[in-house]
């Protein structure tokens, strides 16, 4: 009999064991209540807010000056350019030369003659215009020149010719 009583004492003492852990468990999860995993809500992305751009600074008239030759300059490349139909270089002197041009519309000079006299010539509306009609046909001139239509492109650069004069007539004095 010895081995009934060595089975009852491990039979009690499993059944306790199992007891015990039952009871243990459920004040454990009393006593930590059960968390879920929360949900992450997709990341809303903050809509950059874009500074304000500050204004570019006025051109002085050294730098209108150094800007003037640096159009003349690439005048001369795109004249040259288009004479040997080198279409990439061309284009390439037509871009610079409207990039150019939209610089023009910083310069801080005053009108000295007309009826004008002292106001600043960047707020002159036919200035802004020859600025703009620069800017347009180095655009059209550089188009004309990636796609070989020498023609279109000399016509252009009669414009630009013409545009420039235009505006040196009644500002460069």
């Amino acid at each position: 009999m010895h081995y009934r009583a060595v089975a009852a004492v491990c039979l009690a003492l499993s059944l306790g064991l199992g007891v015990v852990s039952t009871v243990m468990g459920q004040a454990k999860a009393k006593e930590e209540p059960k968390v879920e995993p929360k949900k992450e809500e997709p990341k809303k992305e903050d809509p950059k807010k874009e500074e304000p751009k500050e204004a570019p600074k006025p051109l002085t008239s050294d730098e209108y000056d150094a800007l003037m030759k640096k159009i003349k300059t690439a005048q001369g490349k795109l004249r040259a350019n288009l004479r040997n139909k080198k279409g990439a270089e061309a284009a390439e002197a037509g871009e610079e030369l409207a990039k150019l041009a939209a610089e023009i519309l910083r310069y801080d000079g005053d009108v000295k003659e007309g009826d004008n006299k002292g106001q600043k010539v960047r707020d002159q509306k036919d200035f802004k215009q020859w600025a703009e009609d620069l800017k347009k046909a180095g655009e059209t001139v550089a188009k004309h020149a990636k796609a070989g239509k020498w023609d279109d492109a000399d016509k252009e650069k009669d414009n630009i010719g013409r545009t420039c004069s235009n505006c040196h007539d009644v500002y460069d004095k």
